[in-house]
């Protein structure tokens, strides 16, 4: 079996290029929140200070999900995720962005290529919900 993942130092730069290009500013020190994420801790790791934008990622296995389908469950644990950093704060947005690793499901398969799309999908997402909120 071929493992396709994405290491999270690539991850992230494809992350920053992005929101840099849209106008954030990922040059300060990230606010100390942490989140549990099966029993690993999970904080920001690029901070706007100006806007209030802080980016988590996390390698969400499809072997993590085994009881509802993959998509609605990792759409699940990300709001979750998110909704515990909102807990902490107030004035700052954490968008925790994830690419799926390759889980026990034979039938599925991931491409790097489909990987960084999936990436760039959610990068763009983000980037319309701080424009219709006036972030960006």
């Amino acid at each position: 079996m071929y493992v396709v993942h994405l290491t999270e130092q690539e991850a992230f730069g494809i992350i920053r290029s992005q929101l840099e290009r849209a106008g954030l500013n990922f040059g300060a020190t990230p606010p100390s929140y942490v989140v549990n994420y099966w029993g690993d801790p999970l904080s920001i790791k690029l901070f706007d200070d100006e806007r209030g934008v802080g980016i988590a990622y996390i390698r969400a296995d499809i072997s993590d999900f085994p009881f509802y389908p993959h998509y609605r469950q990792q759409n699940e644990l990300i709001w979750g995720l998110e909704r515990r950093f909102a807990e902490q704060t107030t004035d700052v947005i954490v968008r925790v962005f994830y690419n799926p690793g390759l889980g026990q499901d034979d039938e599925t398969r991931f491409t790097r290529r489909s990987l960084e799309r999936n990436l760039n999908q959610q990068v763009r997402e983000f980037i319309a919900l701080l424009r219709a909120e006036g972030i960006l």
